[in-house]
């Protein structure tokens, strides 16, 4: 029974969050077409331009928040797929890193560590990113303006190591997996 309450309060906590990350983006488009739809006629095709490419990112954010979804209800069912393929690990590691530098350089310090000695490696590429934005993400979301994240990639032996570290307040060591 207690197990089963923990899993309910878990899937509420996840409603909520997930009802929370999709009201933002929706919010932004909604108010982006209203000044459009108002204020049309004195923007600049600049500024007019502006709005539509800020609804773009809206929508694409909300897609992959879907996908977000998606994953997290497959690997919750045991059913996620897992394709593994060759991959040229720090051009792969590094778009990651870039895309992200892109994103948060302007409220966080975002450093790339490559210490590894294989060039190509195999894994599923598509599984892994999943894993890694969703984790950066959170160094992010969680660290304060001005935070430090570092996300560093290792290998040892025949084993890669991909590690996000943070300045963030952590999780709270009740809600730890111990």
């Amino acid at each position: 029974l207690e197990k089963e309450q923990e899993m309910i309060a878990l899937k509420e906590r996840f409603i909520a969050t997930a009802s929370h990350d999709f009201r933002t983006p929706l919010t932004i488009i909604k108010m982006n077409a209203n000044m459009l739809d108002t204020f049309q006629d004195r923007m600049t095709p600049e500024k007019r331009t502006s709005k539509l490419r800020q609804i773009s990112a809206q929508i694409d954010q909300m897609a992959q928040l879907l996908d977000d979804v998606l994953t997290m209800s497959k690997a919750n069912a045991g059913k996620i797929d897992f394709k593994p393929t060759s991959v040229a690990l720090k051009p792969f590691c590094e778009q990651i890193w870039d895309n992200f530098r892109n994103i948060a350089e302007k409220t966080h310090t975002i450093d790339f560590n490559f210490d590894c000695d294989h060039d190509q490696v195999e894994l599923d590429p598509n599984l892994i990113q999943y894993i890694l934005v969703n984790l950066l993400s959170n160094a992010v979301k969680y660290s304060p303006d001005n935070g430090h994240v570092c996300f560093r990639i290792n290998s040892h032996n025949d084993k890669l190591e991909f590690s996000v570290s943070d300045n963030g307040i952590g999780i709270p060591e009740s809600d730890q997996v111990k």
